[in-house]
């Protein structure tokens, strides 16, 4: 289970299917996804560069280097991009390719102090609710022991906006509860192959899925 895909399932099972099951479609790379692709990149040559001159962001960027350079000052933290995390269904460490993962996720940003970790992830795309840095909070208090807090911080870079939580150690049995009721729910659509259309207003431009009776685009492709 990856926050990714888990979104992709209860947005519509049968698009899930499709995609990443039968892998029937293939979906191209939209200009957005190219942009947050080179955008990550950016972000994570700087801060692993020491934000020193000879790995500037790029022009276009520079407007948000004061978000990079906030991380590069502080003192007595460790700071890691693209971090990847694995955890088996006891919620411990793994692989990310062992057999036993139940759930994985990359987290763009990274600082750990003492006592507490600040988990920051880039976002390209139009703000909207989302509980992803939730998970990614509780990959962090698997990962280390020693961490009683995490700060979390969506970045949304197109609309120069931060949301902004902090949750505590003692919230992460409920954070893993509503993950795996979540996830029970994609394990018994595999059990059952059930894949039922989510109709929605993604349908008219967005699905790549263009067989499906509600998808927007099926008469041009006909």
């Amino acid at each position: 289970m990856s926050y990714s895909s888990l979104d992709r399932f209860e947005t519509c099972p049968r698009q899930f299917h499709e995609v990443k099951v039968l892998k029937s479609v293939v979906e191209p790379e939209s200009e957005q996804q190219l942009w947050g692709k080179e955008v990550h990149s950016a972000f994570e040559q700087y801060i692993n560069g020491g934000g020193k001159p000879k790995v500037e962001l790029p022009d276009k960027m520079k407007h948000w280097q004061s978000l990079a350079d906030q991380l590069l000052a502080m003192k007595g933290a460790a700071i890691y991009t693209e971090v990847q995390v694995a955890l088996n269904g006891d919620f411990q460490p793994c692989e990310w390719d062992d057999e036993a993962c139940w759930t994985r996720g990359v987290i763009d940003v990274l600082v750990l102090g003492k006592t507490s970790a600040i988990v920051l992830d880039w976002k390209t795309g139009k703000r909207k609710p989302t509980e992803q840095l939730k998970l990614y909070a509780a990959y962090v208090f698997a990962l280390y022991p020693n961490i009683e807090e995490v700060h979390t911080a969506l970045v949304w870079l197109q609309e120069k906006r931060v949301d902004k939580d902090m949750i505590e150690r003692r919230e992460v049995s409920f954070i893993w509860q509503g993950f795996v009721e979540r996830a029970a729910r994609l394990r018994s659509a595999y059990e059952r192959e059930s894949w039922p259309e989510r109709p929605s207003g993604l349908c008219k431009r967005w699905c790549p899925v263009t067989k499906c009776e509600y998808n927007g685009n099926r008469d041009l492709m006909t």
